[in-house]
C-alpha cells in the first residue's frame, strides 16, 4: 500500500534535442536506438499538426532529481498547453477543508474502528512525526495512511506546476481535487484499515522503497515501476481498478481531444498510470495511436 499511496499522490524523455516537425518517425526511432541513450518515461502522440508528450510523474521527488533532464524540460518548453492529473492551485486553496474531509465529523475515533493493537502501533508510528494522538484519534484511516507516506520533497508536478504559472501557460486538469479525496474517502472501513495495516507493516522500509521506485523513473524502467504497482495492489485488485484502470480509461479521451486541437501539449501525470497492460499508454496504442517512449543521453 505505500508504493499506491505514493504513486498516487501522491510518481521522459526526448532526444538530446527535440526532432523537427519534418523528421521521419524512422529516423527518431534510429536516433533513439543509439546504445549511449537511455529511455525516460516521458512518451509522445503526434498528428498532423501538434504533439502530445506524457510525462510519468513522481508526486514525491527527492531533491537529487533535479534538474530534470534537458529533454524533459524540452518537451515543457515546446507546450502550449500544461495538463496536471488535479489543479494544485485548487488543491492550496481547498488545504483545510480536504483535511477535515480525512477526519471523523461525529463523535467516532479511529480507536472506535480499529483492533485496539493496530490503534497502538499506529500511535506510536505517527509519535516520530510530530502528531499527538489527540489529532490522530480524529483521523479517518485512509488519512492516516497519507500522513505516514510523506517525507519527499513536493514532486516533479509541482515543479512544473510553478513553471507553467510564471511562463503563463495555459493549465489544465485532469480530474478535480474533491474528486481524487472521494477515491480515498469512499473506501470501506475494511478497506481503509486494511490499508492502514499494509502501511504500518511497510513503515520501515519506506525510504528504501522510495529510492526504489525513484531509481525506477531515473531510468525509464517501466518494467520496475509496473512491478512496484503490481506489488502495491497485490490484495486490492477492486481498488487498483477503482484508482488506476477506471481513471485511465476516463483520462484517454481527454488526452485524445489535446491531440485533435492544434497547441502542443504536455501531460503531468502520475508514472503509474503510464506502465502496464492497463495504461493510459496501453489504451492509447490500443486505439491506433502510435505512442513513442523518448529517450536521453546520461547525465
Amino acid at each position: 500500500m505505500p508504493r499506491t499511496l505514493v504513486v498516487l499522490l501522491a510518481l521522459a524523455t526526448l532526444i538530446c534535442t527535440l526532432p523537427a516537425a519534418a523528421q521521419s518517425a524512422a529516423t527518431q526511432d534510429a536516433a533513439e536506438s543509439d546504445s549511449t541513450r537511455v529511455p525516460l518515461m516521458l512518451w509522445s502522440l503526434s498528428d498532423a499538426d501538434n504533439t502530445v508528450y506524457l510525462l510519468g510523474s513522481i508526486h514525491f521527488a527527492r531533491p537529487d532529481l533535479f534538474p530534470l533532464a534537458a529533454p524533459i524540460e524540452a518537451a515543457y518548453d515546446r507546450a502550449d498547453v500544461v495538463v496536471f492529473e488535479i489543479d494544485l492551485a485548487d488543491m492550496q486553496a481547498q488545504a483545510m477543508s480536504l483535511a477535515q474531509r480525512g477526519m471523523f465529523a461525529d463523535t467516532t475515533t479511529l480507536a472506535g474502528v480499529l483492533p485496539d493493537s493496530l490503534y497502538d502501533r499506529a500511535v506510536a508510528a505517527t509519535a516520530p512525526l510530530g502528531l499527538p494522538e489527540a489529532a490522530v484519534a480524529k483521523m479517518e484511516p485512509w488519512m492516516l495512511s497519507l500522513t505516514m507516506t510523506s517525507g519527499y520533497a513536493n514532486g516533479i508536478d509541482q515543479h512544473f506546476y510553478e513553471r507553467a504559472v510564471a511562463d503563463e501557460k495555459a493549465v489544465r486538469a485532469l480530474e478535480t481535487v474533491a474528486f481524487q479525496i472521494d477515491l480515498f474517502d469512499t473506501m470501506t472501513m475494511a478497506t481503509q484499515t486494511s490499508f492502514l495495516r499494509y502501511t504500518l507493516d511497510g513503515a520501515g522500509s519506506m525510504a528504501t522503497m522510495l529510492d526504489g521506485m525513484t531509481t525506477a523513473w531515473a531510468h525509464g524502467d517501466t518494467a520496475a515501476l509496473d512491478a512496484f504497482m503490481n506489488d502495491g495492489f497485490v490484495n486490492f485488485t477492486e481498488v487498483k481498478q477503482r484508482l488506476l484502470g477506471d481513471r485511465n480509461a476516463a483520462w484517454v479521451p481527454q488526452i485524445e481531444a489535446l491531440l485533435d486541437g492544434a497547441d502542443d501539449a504536455f501531460v503531468v501525470a502520475g508514472a503509474g498510470h503510464l506502465v502496464g497492460g492497463e495504461s493510459v499508454k496501453a489504451l492509447l496504442e490500443a486505439k491506433g495511436h502510435r505512442v513513442t517512449q523518448r529517450w536521453s543521453t546520461p547525465r
